[in-house]
């Protein structure tokens, strides 16, 4: 198990996603996009989440192919435990950040001061799911197109639009949070009984230069 998650760079990736978070804290502040149909008042730190989904994304592989080999067990229970804590670390910088929110004007913003709390549960999950079957390096891409989606389109004007654009989505959207949830459930879930080491593409391309490297 020390092994495991050494192999993850830990303590780095969460080093690197402390530094971002104390970034999100310096530049959060009430933003305000208007649409013809209303506005919508965010914090910064919402959508910058996706930078710490990105980071804590990097940590989800390793070289561990070694166990993953053939004869040897597969490492579910060690890759739920690599899920908990990443989330638990996610989770702890998103209730920084709305306690930031909550030092603003909590009423003025329409997505609600514990919108970071929604926004790095379903970009998480996002990025989970995608990583069960792309490299973790751009694994965290698609839940990127999820955080820019809603500073660049008006997703409350069509039906889906608060999945959608689920970050920057009205306090009160039930399907935003369901949404959320969900899909955190589901990506959770997904690498947990699908990933592999073997299967890893950054992990074949380094088992191929250490491969070349003996053979020098």
């Amino acid at each position: 198990m020390k092994h495991y998650f050494q192999t993850r760079h830990l303590v780095p990736v969460l080093t690197t996603a402390l530094a971002i978070t104390v970034l999100l804290a310096v530049v959060s502040h009430p933003f305000v996009i208007s649409w013809p149909d209303g506005v919508t008042v965010f914090s910064w730190n919402t959508p910058g989440l996706w930078l710490i989904t990105a980071t804590l994304g990097l940590a989800l592989s390793g070289r561990t192919e070694q166990f993953e080999f053939a004869g040897a067990r597969s490492l579910p229970l060690l890759r739920m435990l690599n899920v908990a804590l990443l989330t638990s670390a996610g989770l702890t910088v998103a209730v920084a950040l709305s306690a930031v929110n909550l030092l603003m004007d909590p009423t003025s913003m329409t997505t609600g001061p514990w919108a970071p709390i929604r926004a790095i549960l379903g970009l998480l999950g996002i990025t989970l799911a995608f990583a069960s079957f792309l490299d973790v390096r751009i694994a965290s891409l698609p839940a990127l197109a999820f955080a820019l989606a809603p500073l660049t389109t008006n997703t409350r004007s069509f039906a889906g639009g608060d999945i959608v654009g689920f970050i920057l989505a009205d306090a009160q959207s039930v399907p935003a949070s369901a949404f959320a949830f969900t899909i955190f459930v589901v990506g959770a879930g997904a690498f947990v009984a699908f990933y592999s080491e073997r299967q890893s593409p950054s992990t074949n391309q380094r088992a191929l230069r250490d491969a070349r490297a003996r053979l020098r």
